[in-house]
């Protein structure tokens, strides 16, 4: 996969900033620095999308406050031969930065990244499903650094049900399987013949538009399937990459919230906000897979 490097010598003190004055200074950044904004926008557009699925995604991520459910809007973009899955608001904030150039203000920049934009948990997520090679291209954001793992699709194993009921006018039909570490009650129709659905599930024969744990910490409902009436690509970008396996990558994720904390303290933080971030850490407790597999 092509990467560039991309050398930033700031260190932010990201628990001292509000949100408005983090997109503000990022965007600073992006104005005063131009060959780091270039490295930012450049994309490599791998397949354009045949329909897109938005899904509402409601979670509780943390299990000492199950009654606290969050919502997100997610997106599944689906390709002759490759899929990608993100929140919505990555990919609003992605096409606000692809149309950054050096004739764009910072002042209509700032107003159009922060003009009806809800907080995002999954900002960083970026998922590929390559049908055509059977791989699955997992990339996050941890910390100011983009790291990527990559499994087999198809690594599911459905147990089919002849249960059927109907979702945005679908006629669907119930399967059951074990994943992560939970157990996954999915509702797909044939009747939209992709084997695909959100985050990494796929596998089954056709569109997943319903899927939740028996739990219901996670559920995926599909909200709106649609045909793009204009050229919608499915793209990845050029950037450094840290490829890791996906054991190494929640090693990775522990030890960077650990250092986090750390540089907080060291950059003259008070030690309640050291605190309010490590509580906020150890609040998300409660993530989609749980385990390593």
């Amino acid at each position: 996969m092509s990467s560039i490097s991309i050398v930033n010598p700031l260190k932010i003190k990201l628990a001292c900033l509000s949100k408005a004055k983090f997109i503000l200074f990022g965007l600073l950044v992006l104005a005063v620095n131009p060959i780091n904004a270039q490295a930012l926008l450049e994309v490599e557009n791998i397949d354009q999308a045949r329909i897109v699925v938005a899904y509402n995604l409601n979670f509780s991520e943390d299990t000492n406050d199950l009654d606290r459910v969050r919502h997100e809007r997610m997106m599944l973009l689906i390709g002759d031969e490759i899929s990608m899955f993100a929140s919505y608001n990555k990919l609003h904030n992605d096409n606000l930065l692809k149309g950054l150039d050096e004739r764009a203000g910072v002042a209509h920049v700032l107003g159009a990244a922060t003009t009806g934009r809800a907080p995002t948990r999954f900002g960083g997520l970026h998922i590929l499903k390559n049908f055509r090679n059977n791989r699955l291209i997992y990339n996050n954001n941890m910390f100011n650094d983009w790291y990527i793992y990559e499994e087999p699709l198809n690594q599911i194993n459905w147990e089919l049900t002849d249960q059927k009921s109907e979702h945005l006018g679908n006629t669907v039909q119930k399967a059951t399987a074990r994943f992560g570490g939970r157990l996954w009650e999915a509702w797909f129709t044939s009747d939209i013949p992709f084997s695909d659905g959100p985050y990494k599930f796929n596998g089954l024969p056709g569109l997943i538009l319903k899927i939740q744990d028996s739990e219901k910490h996670y559920v995926f409902s599909a909200e709106s399937i649609s045909v793009p009436e204009k050229e919608r690509a499915i793209y990845r970008k050029k950037r450094q990459n840290y490829h890791v396996s996906r054991r190494q990558y929640l090693d990775i994720r522990q030890n960077k919230a650990n250092v986090w904390t750390q540089r907080l303290t060291e950059w003259g933080n008070s030690p309640e906000m050291v605190k309010q971030l490590e509580q906020r850490m150890k609040s998300r407790n409660n993530p989609i897979q749980l385990r390593a597999e």
